[in-house]
């Protein structure tokens, strides 16, 4: 998280010892959600890591969270780990613990992620990672060795220049910070929140459903209009998801193309 990254750590601590919710959301995608209050105010957003299994057997880890023993027998029951996706420049804290456990996968970042992830290495006393791709450093036809199955989109007119994933066999669409839907019900199943009135506005606000998430988009988040416009319009024209799987707020299952549509409505009718 940009700035707070060590605030972060020291904020979730206390929840390191709590299982995660590990579910099987198909038989070759397994999300593990757990608590994460958001700092400074400490909102709990919640935090969801996504493994996919593709065809060859290799998984992709989505957005890495805590690496605990059960998130790990949990992503290796799916299999090897080939590829970590870090999707913005606030998704990272928990990288350098998966890349030393998975030596062998690549990882793949977002403009602006390297000097966030170098400060935080150096505070630990740890060396920077070698980092396989940087979306929007990258030459745009560079191959990164999942296309086949996963298309992709590169926001950098987000504010935290979020990439989007699609997995195209299971139609499930994974984002980092485009797209909330709390309460986060399922992250907190297990520790549940006692939230000052403050806490409790913000949440109702960043429902996927809420007027004030899509006006927060508009008027805050976008720093690029027109390439969110376009990013909504591959959304909901190309990929048409049928699951959307957010990192903070609960998974989509029912009508996932309506319900980003409708959030994204002020952008679908710029003219472009």
């Amino acid at each position: 998280m940009t700035g707070t990254a060590s605030p972060a750590l020291s904020l979730n601590a206390k929840f390191n010892d709590i299982p995660p919710i590990i579910r099987a959301i198909h038989p070759s995608i397994t999300t593990i959600s757990r608590p994460f209050l958001r700092p400074p105010g400490g909102t709990p957003f919640g935090a969801r890591c996504t493994a996919v299994r593709m065809a060859s057997g290799d998984v992709l880890v989505f957005s890495p969270t805590l690496l605990d023993p059960k998130t790990k027998e949990a992503v290796d029951k799916l299999g090897s780990v080939k590829h970590i996706v870090l999707p913005d420049i606030e998704h990272y804290i928990y990288a350098s613990d998966w890349k030393e456990a998975y030596p062998q996968a690549s990882i793949l970042g977002v403009q602006g992620l390297k000097k966030n992830m170098s400060d935080l290495l150096k505070s630990k006393d740890k060396p920077d990672l070698e980092w396989t791709g940087i979306l929007g450093e990258d030459p745009a036809d560079k191959k990164y060795g999942f296309e086949e199955e996963f298309a992709f989109r590169y926001c950098p007119g987000f504010v935290n220049r979020d990439v989007l994933f699609f997995h195209k066999p299971t139609k499930c669409l994974l984002t980092a910070d485009m797209l909330f839907n709390l309460p986060a019900k399922e992250q907190f199943s297990q520790a549940p929140q006692a939230l000052s009135f403050s806490q409790k506005l913000m949440e109702n606000s960043l429902s996927v459903d809420s007027w004030r998430q899509k006006a927060l988009l508009w008027y805050v988040l976008a720093k690029d209009r027109k390439d969110l416009a376009l990013a909504a319009k591959t959304v909901v024209e190309e990929w048409k998801p049928e699951i959307i799987v957010p990192c903070h707020g609960d998974v989509i299952e029912t009508q996932a193309t309506e319900k980003w549509k409708n959030l994204y409505s002020w952008f679908l009718e710029m003219k472009l």
